[in-house]
């Protein structure tokens, strides 16, 4: 990671992993991918190879490229040709979201509403990046991946923690309250394993400060305003809590460029958007 880390956040890390939660490691796989992308004269083609290892990967990769999120007519019928398309960055970023959902994983009903949330949010997430691309400059491929693991310290908690979160199936709990309960912080949880997995660096500093956007560095900030833009609209959309807009609709709409009367205008055309896109 680029990003340099407070004092206060280094503590906060150090507490956590003192009550001994697990992170996912990296699959060899995903491993040895980030060793040829490194690589200066790195190839569509040398990915490809490493992805055709995976037989799940590859099915993830062909499901993606035909997914609304690319809008392609034609069917794509090789790893190189979806790459390609892709480009490499942003395969890069589909591969490391797919590895990284694996990893995860849960089959429960409460891991079932989960990751049903993480879509939507992840899907309104590319939608406003796709808008407001020339203004943010900020890759839909990242904002869909900020939208997906903002919150993946909830299942590792889960994991850790029998009682946290216990009525996830049922509705979505409140976070703050949780991880005060737990002495534990899922926030932090999600950041550690963004920071392992190498993703980029305003990904980690959204999943880390989603919940302080006061706190997150200028550079960090655009993507973190984008994903807390997302979360409001898909509480908005499905009449959930929304207790925490009001403290950062101000900051929000600033780091995004509009106005208190253009938000409207604004809102409805990404959720029009995204229920296009699902549809």
């Amino acid at each position: 990671m680029n990003t340099a880390l407070t004092q206060a956040d280094q503590d906060q890390i150090e507490a956590f992993l003192s009550k001994g939660v697990n992170l996912p490691p990296q699959p060899r796989i995903l491993t040895e991918i980030d060793a040829v992308a490194s690589k200066r004269n790195a190839s569509m083609r040398s990915i490809s190879d490493l992805v055709g290892r995976d037989a799940a990967l590859t099915a993830r990769m062909f499901k993606i490229i035909h997914s609304p999120f690319f809008g392609l007519r034609r069917e794509i019928d090789s790893l190189d040709q979806a790459i390609s398309i892709m480009g490499l960055e942003a395969a890069l970023t589909v591969i490391k979201t797919s590895a990284l959902k694996d990893a995860i994983g849960g089959n429960s009903q409460a891991m079932d509403a989960f990751w049903e949330r993480a879509n939507d949010i992840a899907g309104l997430c590319a939608q406003i990046a796709k808008k407001q691309r020339s203004v943010l400059r900020i890759a839909p491929e990242h904002a869909h991946m900020a939208g997906l693991f903002h919150d993946c310290g909830v299942p590792i908690l889960m994991q850790r923690f029998p009682t946290y979160c216990k009525d996830l199936a049922r509705a979505w709990p409140d976070l703050a309250t949780e991880d005060e309960q737990h002495k534990t912080s899922h926030a932090v949880a999600g950041y550690l394993v963004a920071r392992n997995w190498k993703l980029p660096d305003n990904v980690c500093q959204a999943v880390r400060h989603h919940h302080e956007l006061e706190n997150v560095t200028d550079t960090d900030r655009t993507l973190t305003a984008l994903l807390l833009m997302a979360i409001h609209l898909y509480n908005l959309t499905y009449g959930r809590d929304d207790t925490e807009w009001d403290a950062v609709e101000a900051m929000v709409l600033t780091e995004l460029g509009l106005t208190a009367v253009g938000q409207i205008e604004f809102q409805e055309e990404i959720v029009q958007s995204f229920q296009e896109a699902q549809s």
